[in-house]
């Protein structure tokens, strides 16, 4: 993945790959905004091995969005944890990052039942929208039981015909958003943490 600072650099980025590599022999390119709202510059060339790498490039922001603070490289980590914060002052709520790859797993599987594809897409342009220059004002509340309601739903579902490593996870990012783990000063509630260990070691029967 190449990360670069804004849109306009990354479409510049994009096109210089496009004309470096012309001659080694592309195999496949996307440049277009996703059905899942994730802005998607992509590039597959043929390298002298034979084999087929692919190149992303993408904005910070839009990489907190798909994958989150955790995959940056660490020299950039910092980085990543201030605009994040710039993300959530922008939105008015500590909205989690990572999250979009996950709705990604739901949407690509054909074996998921119609009705959650339908949502992973809804939830995930509304999610990727935060993480633009001008994010849209949407109530958080009902924004937080949409999500509630389809992580819910997901780990609910029969996934014995999902695809093999599509198990449906929840990112813990999420799932720290959703169980209240950070006050409104951004500090982690421990009576929580406490709590949701608790629950899962009764699950686990330990």
């Amino acid at each position: 993945n190449i990360i670069v600072s804004n849109d306009a650099d990354a479409d510049i980025i994009f096109e210089e790959l496009e004309r470096r590599y012309s001659i080694e022999g592309i195999t496949r390119t996307e440049r277009e905004t996703t059905e899942l709202g994730y802005p998607k510059r992509l590039i597959e060339v043929l390298t002298p091995s034979g084999k087929i790498a692919e190149i992303q490039v993408m904005t910070p922001k839009g990489y907190l969005a798909k994958d989150g603070v955790k995959y940056f490289p660490k020299d950039q980590k910092s980085l990543a944890r201030k605009i994040l914060e710039q993300v959530r002052e922008a939105v008015g709520f500590d909205v989690p990052d990572g999250v979009g790859h996950y709705f990604y797993e739901i949407d690509r599987d054909t074996n998921v039942p119609l009705d959650l594809r339908k949502r992973a897409v809804e939830l995930s342009n509304t999610y990727y929208s935060l993480f633009t220059e001008n994010p849209p004002n949407i109530d958080e509340a009902r924004f937080k039981q949409d999500l509630q309601n389809f992580v819910n739903d997901v780990e609910n579902a029969d996934k014995s015909k999902w695809d093999d490593g599509n198990d449906g996870t929840t990112p813990i990012e999420l799932s720290l958003y959703l169980n209240n783990i950070f006050d409104k000063q951004g500090n982690i509630n421990y009576g929580k943490v406490e709590e949701i260990s608790d629950g899962i070691e009764q699950e686990q029967g330990t």
